[in-house]
């Protein structure tokens, strides 16, 4: 589905969340507290930029100098909502110098990018189900800060 300025937004997005004032669109905490996914009134609202780590992944096709490894990937076929289809894993030519900074590490929050409204957004948590993986530039990355962010399960 495309998406236009006529589009009719899902029911989940009815506007109201965003503070439209600025060039960036920033999310406003205060607006957000209004929408009916309440945020609870003792928790500290942060930027996601102070608790996490926010990274993009390997651009298929870059050309690479010097050494390199072929290590599995993950595109964007790959992350569904709440879930990862590993049914189909390729493979990518990684600089050596550069494979620490693409690797998946246990607890990644994996977030798609797309051209298509239907693929924006979707995302999953990492927990090493493949060995050495990376990913594509068209996933990003939420590395939560241990130190800033604690996991709580509900």
């Amino acid at each position: 589905m495309e998406h236009s300025p006529n589009h009719e937004l899902p029911d989940f997005h009815d506007g109201h969340d965003f503070d439209n004032t600025n060039q960036n669109k920033h999310m406003n905490p205060k607006k957000y507290r209004a929408n009916k996914w309440k945020i609870p009134e003792d928790w500290e609202v942060k930027k996601l930029e102070e608790v996490a780590s926010i990274q993009t992944g390997i651009q298929k096709g870059a050309k690479k100098n010097g050494e390199t490894i072929r290590l599995p990937y993950l595109r964007v076929a790959n992350v569904q909502e709440d879930s990862l289809n590993l049914v189909e894993i390729k493979e990518i030519d990684v600089p050596i110098e550069k494979v620490e900074r693409y690797l998946l590490k246990r607890g990644d929050v994996l977030m798609t990018e797309g051209g298509d409204f239907d693929k924006l957004g979707r995302g999953t948590i990492w927990n090493n189900e493949i060995k050495r993986c990376v990913h594509q530039n068209h996933i990003f990355v939420v590395r939560p800060d241990p130190r800033r962010l604690t996991e709580t399960v509900h």
